[in-house]
């Protein structure tokens, strides 16, 4: 059965500048595996993220500019290119590899430690455009 699997990791590193501005370096790796014909289409960008968060205690919203690139900048996966003997046909296209984008989400303090991110970005790729919007959520630990 013909299929597609993908995988997509984005660690982060960053630091406060001041309290409310904060300077990280964002790794995005992406692969796209099509079975049964074993190739691997795959795309690492590096983005550096300024980003302004609001005041409040245990809930903070927080937005900024994005810019980096990288070997294709990023993929996302076409669906619905027809059919090939009754399947219904997906690719992937690459946009980048420079990418400038914009982020925003909301953090939500767990602990002195600990928070919750829901981040949402928009990634527009330049010369070869495409556009993907991501949503993400995860964990923040502060040392």
């Amino acid at each position: 059965m013909p299929g597609r699997v993908s995988a997509r990791s984005r660690p982060e590193v960053g630091y406060f500048i001041v309290p409310n501005l904060s300077l990280s370096l964002q790794g995005r790796f992406h692969t796209s595996l099509s079975l049964p014909v074993p190739y691997c289409r795959a795309s690492v960008s590096f983005l550096a993220r300024l980003l302004y968060f609001g005041s409040g205690e245990n809930v903070s919203f927080y937005l900024g500019p994005v810019l980096g690139g990288g070997y294709e900048g990023f993929r996302l996966v076409v669906s619905g290119l027809g059919t090939n003997n009754g399947n219904v046909r997906t690719d992937t296209v690459a946009g980048g590899p420079v990418v400038a984008a914009s982020a925003g989400g909301m953090s939500v303090s767990l602990s002195d430690s600990w928070s919750w991110i829901i981040d949402l970005n928009g990634w527009p790729g330049s010369p070869t455009f495409a556009m993907v919007l991501d949503f993400n959520t995860g964990l923040r630990v502060r040392f």
